[in-house]
């Protein structure tokens, strides 16, 4: 009797399952890294659902970006989903924050405030505000460039540690 087909020799089967293990791991881990990306932006867009909308705002679009450690090498910290807005004809830049901040400040804390920047904190999560044109800088709203404002929403951002805290509160 002969040896068989080529392809039920242990020398050809145990290789092949060698790298169908790889294979199948490999796409299981990439589904897992997918997997926890979709579950962090879904978080991100849960607190942005939570939040007001300017009146008469129109979404032109949504991003979402992915940020590092110390480098593009390092494994991604996590994710920032943005919105951005086209502001109603007409509307002050100062109106839109405003709106944000008197809406908002009851169950957020004020992170930070520059001008035409508002990033508000509650926990771990960091919600800011900035206004922007399609024009020339510091260019006033008109027809040939509305002017909007971004949205971004990070539910688990990595603020910095504050040396200066107690062990219990770090």
């Amino acid at each position: 009797m002969g040896a068989g087909p080529f392809w039920r020799s242990p020398l050809f089967l145990v290789p092949l399952a060698l790298v169908i293990e790889i294979v199948v791991a490999v796409l299981i881990y990439w589904d897992l890294l997918g997997f926890e990306k979709r579950a962090y932006i879904a978080r991100n867009q849960e607190i942005h659902d939570t939040l007001p909308l300017f009146p008469d705002a129109l979404l032109l679009e949504t991003r979402t970006s992915t940020y590092y450690g110390d480098s593009q090498l390092s494994p991604a910290e996590g994710h920032r989903t943005s919105m951005t807005y086209r502001m109603p004809a007409g509307t002050a830049w100062g109106v839109v924050l405003s709106f944000f901040r008197n809406a908002l400040t009851d169950a957020w804390e004020v992170h930070r405030e520059p001008p035409g920047f508002l990033s508000l904190r509650r926990g771990s999560a960091l919600v800011s505000f900035m206004l922007r044109t399609d024009g020339p800088a510091g260019s006033p709203p008109s027809d040939d460039f509305p002017n909007q404002y971004v949205v971004t929403v990070d539910h688990q951002h990595p603020f910095p540690r504050n040396p200066t805290a107690q062990p219990s509160e770090r």
